[in-house]
C-alpha cells in the first residue's frame, strides 16, 4: 500500500465530517475544513505510527490491549476526579519509552511528571491507590 494512502483516507473521513457539521459550504468553510482535515490527518498518521506495534520497533511499541483500556481509564478517572478530596500520589513505573508516556498521561487520573531514560522509569502522579489497569498493560504486569 502506498504511503500516501493513509493520510489521504483520513483527510477525506474528517473532511467529510467537516462538511457535515456546517450549515453553508462558503469558500472560507471549504478552506477551514482542508486545512483542519489536513491537519487531524497529520496527527492520525502520527499518533498511529507511535502507538500501534510494528516490526522492528522493539520495547517501544505500545500493546494494543493497553489501548483498548484506554477509553474505559478515561471513564473511571473522570468519576474518581468528580469525588470531593482526590488527592494523589507520585510513584515511578517502569517505561517502554515515550509512546508508553503518551498513553499513561492520556488519562486524567495519570500523568507523567518525570523521566529516567538512564533507568527506563518515569515517575507519574496517580489518583488510583496503586497501579491501574492500564498503568499494569504498558508495564507490563499481568492482572
Amino acid at each position: 500500500m502506498p504511503r500516501w494512502t493513509e493520510p489521504l483516507t483520513w483527510w477525506i473521513v474528517l473532511f467529510g465530517g467537516y462538511l457535515s457539521l456546517i450549515s453553508k459550504a462558503s469558500l472560507t468553510e471549504l478552506v477551514v475544513g482542508t486545512v483542519a482535515a489536513a491537519a487531524g490527518a497529520g496527527v492520525a498518521v502520527a499518533a498511529r505510527r507511535a502507538l500501534l506495534p510494528r516490526a522492528g520497533r522493539g520495547s517501544q511499541a505500545v500493546p494494543l490491549s493497553a489501548l483498548g483500556l484506554l477509553p474505559v481509564q478515561i471513564v473511571t478517572d473522570a468519576a474518581r476526579l468528580a469525588r470531593p478530596r482526590v488527592s494523589g500520589t507520585f510513584a515511578e513505573v517502569p517505561a517502554r519509552g515515550g509512546p508508553a508516556a503518551l498513553v499513561l498521561s492520556a488519562s486524567p487520573g495519570t500523568y507523567v511528571v518525570g523521566a529516567d531514560t538512564e533507568h527506563g522509569t518515569v515517575t507519574v502522579h496517580r489518583i488510583a491507590t496503586g497501579p491501574d489497569r492500564l498503568e499494569r498493560a504498558l508495564i507490563g504486569e499481568h492482572q
